[in-house]
């Protein structure tokens, strides 16, 4: 559980995960592949931040359609293609 646990890069209000921080976060550290289709589940999400890794790739899932509290996303220096999901 990222709240219980302090992980880092990740904001909880409440025991919901609201903020993903992880912008500038080298390879080394192990931020690489594709986006998470995990993170769609997260209703709370405010805030992703993943841009300056350039280690990501593909797409983004279609379950991110369902983050409707979403007010701010980055994502630029990646590899990633396609639009934004639907809503």
């Amino acid at each position: 559980d990222p709240c219980l646990n302090n992980w880092y890069g990740v904001t909880c209000v409440g025991g919901e995960v609201t903020r993903i921080s992880l912008t500038g976060v080298a390879a080394a550290s192990g931020v690489t592949g594709s986006v998470p289709d995990a993170l769609g589940s997260l209703p709370s999400l405010l805030s992703i931040e993943l841009g300056d890794t350039s280690t990501l790739a593909g797409t983004l899932p279609p379950s991110w359609s369902s983050l409707t509290a979403l007010s701010y996303l980055s994502l630029s220096n990646n590899s990633l293609r396609g639009s934004l999901p639907d809503s």
